[in-house]
């Protein structure tokens, strides 16, 4: 856990961006939304090809502060086997993008405009939206 979250916008562009290595089941992740973060863990690598694509499962976070609607924010973070599951490939850039399977073809397409970063549980709210 950490102490404090930072405000999300320019670390969720710079983590994005970063090239993460491939992680193993169980490492923690978080989704990197467009400010917002949330914790994951990695449930599943795969390799289809000669790609390797990434199974992350949301977490259950809990707020542990008392700063209300402040950007300092910390959390606590425990596995939740019912969370949100989703997938991600490298991109031609080397970054993380999440992509869903075409239940018709098995393929695995361009989903949301959703990244990830691996190694560390992160949860941010941005309350500006």
């Amino acid at each position: 856990m950490r102490k404090y979250s930072q405000g999300g916008g320019i670390y969720n562009i710079m983590d994005a961006n970063t090239k993460w290595p491939i992680p193993a089941v169980g490492d923690g992740a978080t989704f990197l939304l467009y400010s917002d973060r949330w914790a994951g863990t990695v449930v599943d690598v795969f390799t289809k090809g000669k790609t390797t694509y990434v199974r992350v499962q949301r977490d259950t976070s809990v707020r542990t502060d008392t700063n209300e609607f402040s950007e300092l924010q910390s959390y606590s973070f425990s596995r939740n086997p019912s969370g949100l599951i989703a997938t991600f490939k490298r991109d031609k850039a080397g970054r993380w993008v999440e992509v869903v399977m075409n239940p018709e073809t098995g393929r695995y397409n361009g989903g949301f405009s959703g990244s990830v970063k691996f190694g560390e549980r992160d949860e941010y709210f941005d309350f500006s939206f």
